[in-house]
């Protein structure tokens, strides 16, 4: 209104004729703006309302295929193709001529409000379905460190094994290193051997058979002085065991002279039944260092023991001859000519009788 009046105003300012209003009456009624129509203000009304419906109902449809997109591809894909569909449409909406009425364009927006809902439904039950069926995962093995129970159990077992192996232990050790030397010496090789005994020595140092086994290869070996060292060792620990001793003075009447030798078996009286040997090589060393008392009572209790052997005989006769005891002298020289079948023995007692007669 405010335009036509002012070219109105022009017109009348500049002298021309003021009929021309009345020409262009029916022209301001013909060519007045689209929106002095009120239709189209109700139409524009209809449609604010409709964009505010969809505006309230689009951010759940579009953060659905957003979650759906972060659980699987192929969800991501069916919501992402009901969203390219709805926005193709909503250029193709555009471009169509506005409806004439207002209820055409409400139920054209009615219409495409339940399709975009539609749309969006399944998406939704992708996600919830994915949700509540999550992927397994892979149950890690129990391995037998981590659990308590089978730890104590393995600990037990090896308790009780422990346990047995000590009770074994030194028979075990004892014949498997005795097996091991034997094997070493008949193999020739000396060295392991004697690496094997003394593994039995220490293993068992009580054991009579691994410490005179041990002794002996080393004396074989050359290592004498070592073997008295373990003979004596043996017989700290038991003074009584007389084939150690035996043995012991063996090395030192080698080593050392006989005299040593005889200290060392003057300090046990053993029994006579059970041990000629002593005595025997016990009176031989008296003997030759001229202890005749010793050798006279060890060559006695030969004799006496097992009357029927002349060489008891002969050496209680030596012994008690030199020391000047005629009559047992005689007595034992004449056991030896009535048991004796040897030549040079009779010969030597029938001489020593008679000139112990002639005394």
């Amino acid at each position: 209104m405010s335009i036509i009046n002012k070219m109105l105003r022009d017109l009348d300012a500049r002298g021309e004729p003021s009929e021309a209003t009345g020409e262009y009456g029916p022209v301001f009624y013909q060519d007045r703006a689209w929106y002095q129509r009120p239709w189209v203000w109700l139409l524009l009304a209809l449609l604010i309302a409709a964009g505010l419906l969809v505006w309230r109902q689009w951010p759940s449809a579009q953060l659905q295929p957003v979650k759906a997109s972060q659980v699987s591809k192929n969800s991501a894909e069916d919501v992402a193709a009901p969203n390219q569909q709805a926005s193709a449409s909503s250029p193709a909406t555009a471009n169509e001529p506005l409806a004439d009425t207002p209820t055409a364009a409400k139920a054209a927006i009615e219409a495409e409000t339940p399709a975009l809902r539609d749309r969006t439904e399944p998406a939704a039950v992708t996600v919830s379905a994915s949700k509540a069926e999550p992927e397994p995962k892979p149950k890690a093995e129990p391995r037998a460190q981590d659990n308590p129970a089978v730890d104590e159990q393995v600990s037990s077992k090896s308790t009780e094994l422990s346990v047995q192996r000590v009770q074994l232990t030194t028979a075990e050790l004892l014949e498997k290193s005795l097996q091991q030397a034997e094997q070493a010496k008949q193999a020739g090789d000396l060295d392991k051997a004697l690496q094997y005994l003394q593994q039995a020595v220490s293993v068992a140092p009580d054991n009579s058979k691994a410490r005179e086994r041990y002794a002996a290869l080393l004396y074989g070996r050359g290592y004498g002085i070592q073997a008295q060292r373990v003979l004596a060792e043996g017989l700290q620990r038991h003074p009584d065991n007389i084939r150690w001793r035996m043995m012991l003075a063996q090395l030192v009447a080698e080593n050392q002279g006989e005299g040593p030798a005889l200290a060392i078996l003057k300090q046990q009286q053993p029994a006579i039944a059970e041990e000629q040997g002593f005595y025997q090589y016990r009176a031989k060393l008296a003997q030759s260092q001229q202890d005749f008392q010793q050798s006279l009572a060890d060559y006695q209790q030969l004799a006496d023991f097992q009357p029927q052997q002349p060489r008891w005989w002969l050496g209680v006769a030596i012994s008690a001859d030199r020391l000047q005891q005629v009559d047992t002298a005689r007595a034992a020289y004449q056991q030896v000519l009535a048991l004796s079948h040897h030549a040079p023995t009779r010969d030597f007692a029938s001489k020593r009788l008679a000139q112990l007669r002639g005394k």
